[in-house]
Parts: C-alpha cells; sequence; structure tokens
C-alpha cells in the first residue's frame, strides 16, 4: 500500500508541472483521436455520396436508382436501414484532399475523378472490350449472395480505421509523455541498466521508435510492417519489465498487464 501510495503522489501530484502536462496531453490526444474517428466515418458516408453527387451534377446516373441500389446493397448485407444526406460537392472535394493525404482508400481525388466521369457504353460494345456482360444490380446481387465474411467486413470495416488511430495515439502517446516526466523515467531505465549514460540512450532511441511508429499508422507508411513490428517491441519490452521489474504487474496504473490486449 505504501508503494502504491507513493506511486500515485509522484504521477498525481496536483502541484507538479508534469502532472498539468500530462493532463493537457491527455486531452489533446483524446479531441485528436475523436476528431480522426469522425474524419474517418465521413470518409465511409462520402464515398457513397459522391456517386449520388456525380449523378445530380453530371446527370449520368439517376439519384432514385442510386438510393434504390443503395437499399438493396444492404438489404443484401443483412444490416439495419440508414439515412443518406446530401453534401456540397466542394466539402467533398477537400475530404478527398485530405484522403490523398492520409493515404485512404475509401475516398480520394482519383476515386472522385472517377466517379464525376462519364462511364456508360452499350452493353455489346462494353462486353467487346472487358468480356464480361453486364448484369443488373439486383439481379446480381441474387446470384452473388453475400457470406458471412462479406457481412463482417461491412460491420466492421470502420472499427480496423479507427483501431489503427487508437493505436496510434497509444505509440505517439507513449512516446511524447516520458520527455515531461524525464527524471521519473530514468529512474525505472536505471533499476534495469545500472548506468546513467546507457539509460539516457535508452530513453530516447525508445521515445523515437515510439513516435516513428505512431506517424507511420498514421499515414498508413508499410503498416504490415509495422503491427509485426509492435507486436516484437511490445513483447521484449514486456519480457524484459517482467524478468527485471516483477512488481509493475501488480501497479495499479497497470503499465505491462494493458499490453496484453494491445498485442
Amino acid at each position: 500500500l505504501q508503494e502504491f501510495c507513493a506511486i500515485y503522489k509522484m504521477y498525481f501530484s496536483a502541484h507538479s508541472f508534469a502532472y498539468k502536462i500530462h493532463i493537457y496531453l491527455h486531452y489533446f490526444f483524446y479531441i485528436l483521436l475523436l476528431a480522426l474517428s469522425i474524419f474517418h466515418y465521413l470518409f465511409f458516408f462520402s464515398f457513397f455520396l459522391i456517386a449520388s453527387l456525380a449523378s445530380i451534377f453530371l446527370g449520368f446516373c439517376s439519384t432514385t436508382y442510386f438510393y434504390s441500389c443503395l437499399d438493396a446493397l444492404i438489404l443484401a448485407l443483412t444490416l439495419k436501414p440508414t439515412k443518406t444526406i446530401s453534401i456540397p460537392k466542394i466539402i467533398i472535394k477537400f475530404f478527398c484532399k485530405l484522403g490523398d493525404l492520409f493515404n485512404a482508400s475509401t475516398i480520394n481525388s482519383t476515386a472522385f475523378k472517377m466517379l464525376s466521369t462519364d462511364n456508360i457504353s452499350k452493353s455489346n460494345k462494353f462486353f467487346r472490350y472487358i468480356k464480361i456482360k453486364p448484369k443488373k444490380f439486383d439481379f446480381a446481387l441474387e446470384i452473388y449472395p453475400s457470406s458471412i465474411q462479406s457481412v463482417w467486413h461491412a460491420k466492421l470495416y470502420l472499427f480496423k480505421s479507427i483501431a489503427k488511430y487508437i493505436l496510434a495515439f497509444f505509440w505517439l502517446y507513449s512516446g511524447i509523455l516520458p520527455f515531461f516526466q524525464h527524471e521519473q523515467t530514468i529512474i525505472i531505465i536505471k533499476q534495469i541498466l545500472r548506468s546513467n549514460y546507457l539509460s539516457s540512450i535508452v530513453f530516447y532511441s525508445s521515445c523515437f521508435v515510439d513516435i516513428i511508429i505512431g506517424i507511420t499508422l498514421l499515414f498508413r507508411y508499410k503498416t504490415h510492417i509495422i503491427y509485426i513490428g509492435q507486436i516484437i517491441i511490445i513483447s521484449i519490452y514486456t519480457c524484459i519489465l517482467t524478468i527485471f521489474l516483477p512488481k509493475l504487474w501488480l501497479e495499479p496504473l497497470g503499465p505491462i498487464i494493458k499490453n496484453i490486449p494491445i498485442i
């Protein structure tokens, strides 16, 4: 109990500068995470709205037909009915630019340009070049019914992106926060390395690696390699602390036990 009280006093002293910075960083990253989550939800809905707006502005497809296709697709996936709203074209272009920046596959300038281009052709001419005979949308859904995998993919598609932003937040937060609690972090590292010089090297290098991982996750740069790297780094970190500082498993803040669900 005395150890736990000392930990709380060290990390949650309301009069310390580190505590204030700690709280400010909490608020900043929570707001950032919320903004990124909302941003990606708008990506998802804008993907459908681009086709709707393209049909209104360019006239190559009726809005009514688009809504009927969307309703049929939702019904085929056994999802709940949804509502659609109209978004001005300039706003969609803005989100397309953001999609280019974040390498989003759902909405980007290329997708907008493709949907804004007249792509109507006669069936015979289309078949002659593509070698695929077009089918009506409803008829195609009947021939190729939705599988369990496609239903789960439709339900969890947004969760994948939200989880990515949560992981990016986790790495950025763990890389920036130690700079505001430098002494406390160095003390913990010295309990393992027993050297001031090595402790400083490990401190700065680990913070740098955490920040780099967070940035690469945020911008989707070689995510497959980064995901494997995360598992390796967290596993090594957990094993080292378990061997040299097993008491951290009992800390009220759970610095090690949180690694299990993260992996």
